[in-house]
């Protein structure tokens, strides 16, 4: 049986009086102040057109209309007849995917998985084995069910004097945390087969020594810390490569390659202070591959 994708939790949860996007806690996280079928064209959502809402609100009926949850969710995430008969259910996952980013639910999600003291691969540096198997969402999630709706949805998602949400919430918050437990883990197993090829990026960024010229596009040059002439551009970018590896360090929790990549960052640092220029902490971000603690999906 198919599952729920965080699109289609958006048109279940849309089946309770037009949720969430009434709800002044998603309007701020979305920009979307007026629901998603304003009469007044001016105001629908970004990107969307009158022929859109119509399309999207016939999709949004038809889901409705189905007698059970298992053939609302095969119509909902079904690629079928996508042109024709109900072009809104294409286009709105698309936009919701496009949206996701900006929205920063992604971020709550992992914010609250870190507050909670539940985030996967804490829970596998915890046991101390980083070759465990993946930890199973349904132990976890339901732990953070309640914060993680209040802090996407507002007290206003909630029965009058509770903080417990709904069932029907409670499931549409599951769906949605469910995504980022699946982001975050191919995000670790991205970030575990890169590792070595990091390390050895960032030390030939350090040395000047080109050892892997098609494994990233931006160290098409580098730099000799002993015999070469830096240049601001030249060190920046072996702050960025040797940030990527640190941040690959933090994220595996390896004390030795972390004390390593800081002191490297820490002579770059001053290479480039000597240069004359104003040194920006965050140039140490720019460009890796995951903005801790994995912030993007």
């Amino acid at each position: 049986m198919p599952s729920h994708t965080a699109a289609s939790a958006l048109v279940k949860l849309y089946s309770f009086n037009g949720a969430p996007w009434d709800w002044p806690t998603w309007q701020d996280l979305t920009g979307i102040r007026h629901g998603l079928f304003p009469d007044d064209d001016s105001k629908l959502p970004p990107r969307w057109t009158r022929e859109n809402a119509v399309d999207v609100q016939s999709y949004f009926r038809a889901y409705q209309l189905l007698p059970s949850e298992e053939k609302k969710v095969a119509f909902a995430v079904s690629n079928k007849d996508s042109g024709s008969a109900y072009p809104g259910r294409e286009f709105w996952k698309s936009w919701v995917a496009r949206s996701w980013n900006s929205w920063g639910v992604h971020s709550l999600v992992v914010e609250e998985l870190r507050e909670s003291d539940i985030h996967p691969l804490n829970i596998i540096i915890r046991e101390d084995d980083l070759n465990a198997l993946w930890p199973i969402a349904d132990s976890y999630i339901p732990m953070i069910l309640d914060s993680l709706a209040m802090k996407l949805f507002g007290e206003d998602a909630f029965p009058q004097g509770h903080t417990v949400a709904t069932t029907e919430l409670r499931r549409c918050v599951q769906i949605i945390a469910q995504r980022s437990w699946n982001t975050i883990r191919t995000q670790v197993n991205t970030m575990k087969n890169k590792s070595q090829g990091l390390e050895a990026t960032a030390l030939a960024a350090f040395t000047g020594r080109q050892l892997f010229p098609s494994y990233f596009s931006f160290l098409t040059q580098t730099i000799d810390l002993e015999t070469g002439k830096p240049t601001k551009a030249k060190v920046s970018r072996a702050i960025r490569a040797v940030a990527k590896w640190k941040e690959c360090a933090e994220l595996f929790s390896t004390p030795d390659n972390i004390k390593k990549a800081e002191d490297m960052l820490a002579e770059l640092e001053a290479i480039l202070e000597g240069l004359g220029a104003k040194l920006d902490k965050k140039v140490e971000r720019q460009g890796t591959v995951l903005s801790p603690p994995f912030a993007r999906p």
